[in-house]
C-alpha cells in the first residue's frame, strides 16, 4: 500500500493456472474500491478503481506468456497493488518479436499449447485483443494507458502497470459512504473531510494522527476537521472522557447521519 511498496497484506497462491487466476482475482476484487463524485445534474457517479477487464486480463496474460523454461518454472508471478497503481510482473522478457512499442499489433505466444488450452477454457482469446482492449478500457474511465515493461535484475521480467487517478479521487466520496450521507450532504464536504471520511470507510476508523499524516496539515487542523464531522452527525468520536487528550480516540463512522 501507499506510493511505495509496503506490504500490509501478503497472500500466497498456488494451484492450477485456472485456479490461480479465479484466486487471485477473488483476492484482488476485495481489495479495490469503486468511488463516487458529483456529476451533471448533481448525481453521484460510481467508477471503479480501475475498469475489471483491464486488471483481469493483465493477470491472465502474466499466466499465459510468462517464462517457464531456463529455470524459470518456479519463479511466481507477484501482483503488487498501490494507492496510485497496480503491477504484475511476471517472469522471462518479452515473447519473441513483441516489444512495448508494438504489443498492440503483434501475436506472437510463447506458450502456444497453454494458449490452446486457455482458449478452450475461454480465458484468453487468441486475435491480441485483451492489450488492446485493457487500453481501451482505460481510456473509457479516462484514466492513463497501461504500461508495459522489460526489466532486467538479474533476470528478464514483464512489468505491467495500471495507474488510477489518485489526484482526482483525493476529492471522491467513496461509494458506500455516498450512500450513507447523501448527495446533499456529501456536496458540502471538504476535500479533506471526504479523504477522511474515505479512510473510515476503508479501515474502520481514524485517529487525529491518521487525518494529519493523510491531510499533511497540522494536528490541531486534522482534529478540527474530525470534530466538524462529529458535530453533523457523521463520525462517532470513541474517547476517554476524563482525558484531555486520550492518546487511544478514534472516530467512527455512525450507522446514520443528519442532515
Amino acid at each position: 500500500m501507499g506510493g511505495e511498496w509496503n506490504a500490509v497484506k501478503d497472500e500466497f497462491v498456488d494451484g492450477t493456472i485456472p485456479e490461480q487466476i479465479q484466486r487471485v482475482a477473488v483476492i484482488l476484487k476485495s481489495q479495490l474500491r469503486s468511488f463516487s463524485r458529483l456529476g451533471a445534474g448533481g448525481k453521484f457517479f460510481t467508477s471503479p478503481e480501475y475498469p475489471d477487464f483491464t486488471w483481469y486480463e493483465a493477470i491472465v496474460n502474466a499466466c499465459a506468456h510468462r517464462a517457464y523454461g531456463n529455470g524459470m518454472s518456479n519463479m511466481p508471478i507477484f501482483v503488487k497493488m498501490f494507492d496510485d497503481k497496480l503491477i504484475v510482473e511476471s517472469p522471462g522478457a518479452f515473447p519473441p518479436f513483441v516489444n512495448p512499442k508494438n504489443i498492440y499489433d503483434v501475436h506472437a505466444p510463447r506458450n502456444p499449447y497453454l494458449m490452446d488450452a486457455m482458449y478452450y477454457l475461454k480465458f484468453v482469446k487468441c486475435a491480441h485483443e485483451g492489450t488492446r482492449r485493457i487500453r481501451e478500457e482505460m481510456r473509457r474511465l479516462e484514466l492513463p494507458e497501461p504500461e508495459f515493461k522489460q526489466d532486467e535484475t538479474g533476470f528478464a521480467i514483464v512489468r505491467v502497470t495500471l495507474r488510477n487517478n489518485i489526484k482526482q479521487r483525493k476529492v471522491w466520496v467513496d461509494s458506500d459512504v455516498a450512500e450513507i450521507l447523501g448527495t446533499q450532504l456529501a456536496h458540502t464536504l471538504t476535500e479533506d473531510q471526504k479523504r477522511c471520511i474515505n479512510f473510515v470507510a476503508e479501515h474502520g476508523e481514524i485517529s487525529v494522527s491518521d487525518a494529519q499524516r493523510l491531510t499533511g496539515k497540522t494536528w490541531q487542523t486534522a482534529r478540527r476537521a474530525l470534530s466538524t464531522l462529529v458535530d453533523r452527525g457523521i463520525l462517532l468520536h470513541e474517547h476517554r472522557k476524563d482525558l484531555e487528550r486520550d492518546p487511544k480516540a478514534r472516530f467512527k463512522l455512525r450507522g446514520s447521519s443528519k442532515d
